[in-house]
Formats: structure tokens, C-alpha cells, sequence
């Protein structure tokens, strides 16, 4: 053959038929410089490498419909053989919680997920301080106290500027003394910016960058109301944005497990930050985590976007896959209209595959969802309205297409009628 060849680039073409197969034509450059096309038929499940997972998804899904363990075991598959396998286990964690992301089981479950080298205590382990008998079990009476304290006349005038209102200056004499936890309790009477200030006080006063402080220090700050200042000292030092980017799940799992509260603002800002920086799959963890709804809407003031599950755009079939999957766990009574551009291309990726049936079902659901909101409104965009209504047509040229298996299953009449229901929403008539 002529090694110059390889110079060109090859154009592969391909044509979906509508026997659940492709045709795939391949350009050559024989030794001669005579240039060919290689036209082969193959079935489309050697070609398209989604197509098994595809076909056995148990989509549209509905809580009021699809059973979730078959949703479960469906996630369990693809979580085996993935390379996202992290995020596949995430979601089926989602799923499987009903999307309670404030659920301490929940969020020892993704710990465990994130950092399966460290064994967490079950809920019922931790300490109630609740309880007296727990709170005098936490220090030992013989162990000496480690830390500064007020007394005398320092404690005295820290009281009468209590009982004159004046907590600020009471605030003041903590500090000046370096009674950090009365500090601490009196910032607290202030306001939580107060705390959340005082508390970095003590943080930058406490902790260096060696490991574990680095790590303490980055924690502290953020289980004490100091997210955004983290967030932003990330951004502002390289080296610390890399440290996180690398120590991310271990950062996602010690908040996880040590707030009393779901930390949303902490997932939000960070999955964002992790996202800008080329670390997708990483920030999506943090999204599902927050719960937060697909949406082109950016998220708070980072500008970043949650489209889809696991990409950027949700370009791909695995991801609208799993964009569909995150939707079911969030269990809303409404359907998200951005989630119904998803299903659009999702129908199409099943005619892509020949999988006639199972865009059917799709179609039928989105055409009683649009039928739903009125003759003038929909929930789609103008370009998927056209994408619906193109695959529609794709799905009636395939079922008829010589008289084949697909024959006679689809209601030519009733699309006809849709399509004009389409034309109406386009045309905004």
C-alpha cells in the first residue's frame, strides 16, 4: 500500500436503516492513488456500543410506574462496567434513598463510595450530646484544661458588658485574652458572619499546611459558614486548587459526614469550581449531592451550568441516560421541562439503534405531556419541538419500512394530528 495514504484522513459514512442495522462506507487510497468506497452492512449493535444498555434501560421512567428496583439493578449493571462507574454508583445511592440527600444513612453511604479506605462509625455511634451522662463522659476530671479562660476581673467585666448589651465588647476582651471557645460562643450571639469570622480567626491562628491541617483548616472553614472565603482561596493560589482538585473526594466525604445540615452552598460552589477546571464527573458528584435541578440556568454567580448528568451538554447517550436516572430520584411531581428535551434526544438515540418499540414509548409520553400544557404553550424548546417531531417521522418511516416487524404498530392518523399540534407550538399560533 502507499504510505502517503495515511496522510489523508478517512471520512467514514454511515446510513441508519430501518432493520436494525447501519450501512458504513469507508473511503481508501489504493497503492496506485485510486481512491474507493467499501460499503458494508452491519448489525447496529456491533457499531453503536450504547445499544445493549440502551435497549434494556426500563425508560420512560415514572415513580408512579417503574418499579425502583428495577431501576437499581438496571444502575448495579452499568456501574460494573463503566468508566464513570463513580457517578453510576453515586446516582444508584440516589436513587435508592429516594433523592433524601440530608439522610445521615445517605451521606455514610457516599462516604463510604468516595473514601472506601476509611471505615465510618453507623449514626447510632456517635456521641448524643444531648445527654448529660454523655457530655460529662467527654472530658476525664484529672485532665487539665487546654486553652486560655477568662477569670477574675477579666471574667466580671466580660459580664457586665453582657448585661449592658455590649456584646461586641465583650467579643473584644475574649479575643484580647485568647479564650478562643467563649469566643467562639459569644460571636455566636452576634451573628453567624460574626462566627463564621471569628472562627477564621482561629482557623488561620491554628493550623498550617502541613497534612492533616491543611485538610482540618479547609474543613473548619466551611462547616463554620465560611464557603465562599475556602472557595476563593482556592481560586486565588494554584497550588491549593490542585491539592483540592486531588483531595476532592476526601473534601466531599468529611463534610458529608461531619455537618449537621446538607452543606448545598459547599457542593454548589465546589462542583462548579471542579467543573470550570475540566473535572466534570467530579463536579456532577457534588451537584447530586446538593440536589440541584437540571437546568440551563447557571448555578449562583459561577456561571457554570447543570444541563445534564455526567457531561457538559449531555451530548451522548450516557448521559441523558443518567440525567433521566438523577430526574427519577429527585421524584418531582412536575416534569422539569428541561429534563423533556433529554427524552427528545433520547427517542432519537433508540431510532438510531432500531429500537422502534421503545422510541414509541417515549414519543407517546412526551406528545401526553405537550398535550398537557395547552395549545399554545410548551415545555420544549423550538428546536426540540422540531427534533420531536423529526424523530416522530423517523419512528412511522421505519415501522413501514417493507412491511417489516414494525408494521402496522404505530397510529399514522394520530401522528398526523400530532404534527399538527407541533406546527401550532413552532409557529406560536
Amino acid at each position: 500500500s502507499n504510505p502517503d495514504s495515511l496522510r489523508h484522513r478517512q471520512h467514514p459514512i454511515f446510513q441508519w436503516t430501518a432493520n436494525n442495522g447501519v450501512l458504513v462506507g469507508i473511503g481508501n487510497t489504493d497503492s496506485y492513488g485510486g481512491s474507493h468506497i467499501t460499503i458494508k452492512t452491519r448489525p447496529v449493535e456491533t457499531v453503536m456500543t450504547s445499544w445493549a444498555y440502551l435497549k434494556e434501560f426500563p425508560g420512560p421512567l415514572s415513580k408512579a410506574k417503574t418499579k425502583k428496583k428495577d431501576v437499581e439493578k438496571w444502575i448495579e449493571e452499568r456501574a460494573t462496567n463503566s468508566s464513570d462507574a463513580i457517578l453510576w454508583k453515586v446516582l444508584g445511592d440516589f436513587v435508592a434513598f429516594d433523592g433524601d440527600v440530608t439522610s445521615p444513612a445517605f451521606s455514610r453511604s457516599i462516604a463510604s463510595l468516595l473514601t472506601p479506605n476509611i471505615q465510618y462509625a453507623p449514626v447510632s455511634d456517635e456521641v448524643n450530646f444531648s445527654m448529660p451522662s454523655q457530655m460529662s463522659a467527654v472530658r476525664q476530671p484529672n485532665t487539665p484544661m487546654n486553652a486560655h479562660r477568662l477569670s477574675g476581673n477579666n471574667l466580671a467585666a466580660f459580664w457586665s458588658h453582657l448585661q449592658s448589651a455590649l456584646t461586641e465588647k465583650a467579643l473584644k476582651l475574649a479575643l484580647d485574652e485568647g479564650d478562643w471557645p467563649l469566643a467562639l460562643l459569644t460571636a455566636g450571639m452576634v451573628s453567624s458572619e460574626r462566627y463564621a469570622s471569628v472562627a477564621a480567626a482561629y482557623i488561620r491562628m491554628t493550623f498550617d499546611r502541613s497534612y492533616p491541617d491543611r485538610l482540618l483548616a479547609f474543613i473548619l472553614h466551611v462547616t463554620s459558614g465560611n464557603v465562599m472565603n475556602a472557595i476563593t482561596q482556592l481560586t486565588n493560589s494554584p497550588a491549593d486548587l490542585q491539592w483540592a482538585i486531588e483531595s476532592w473526594n476526601e473534601l466531599v466525604a468529611v463534610v458529608l459526614v461531619n455537618s449537621s445540615a446538607s452543606p448545598m452552598e459547599f457542593f454548589v460552589q465546589f462542583g462548579a469550581l471542579l467543573v470550570k477546571n475540566g473535572y466534570v464527573v467530579e463536579g456532577h458528584v457534588c451537584f447530586i449531592l446538593a440536589g440541584v435541578p437540571l437546568s440551563e440556568t447557571p448555578l449562583l454567580s459561577s456561571g457554570v451550568k447543570f444541563q445534564a448528568v455526567g457531561s457538559v451538554l449531555g451530548n451522548s447517550v450516557c448521559s441523558v441516560l443518567m440525567s433521566e436516572v438523577y430526574e427519577y430520584g429527585l421524584a418531582s411531581s412536575v416534569a422539569n421541562p428541561h429534563t423533556l428535551q433529554l427524552q427528545v434526544k433520547h427517542a432519537g438515540y433508540l431510532a438510531d439503534a432500531g429500537l422502534f418499540l421503545e422510541a414509541q414509548k417515549y414519543v407517546d409520553g412526551l406528545n401526553a405531556i405537550l398535550k398537557s400544557y395547552g395549545k399554545n404553550v410548551s415545555p420544549l424548546t423550538s428546536f426540540a419541538l422540531r427534533d420531536f417531531e423529526a424523530v416522530s417521522q423517523r419512528i412511522v418511516s421505519g415501522g413501514s419500512y417493507d412491511q417489516g416487524w414494525f408494521s402496522g404498530k404505530l397510529s399514522k392518523p394520530n401522528l398526523d394530528k400530532m404534527w399538527g399540534q407541533l406546527d401550532k407550538f413552532i409557529g406560536g399560533d
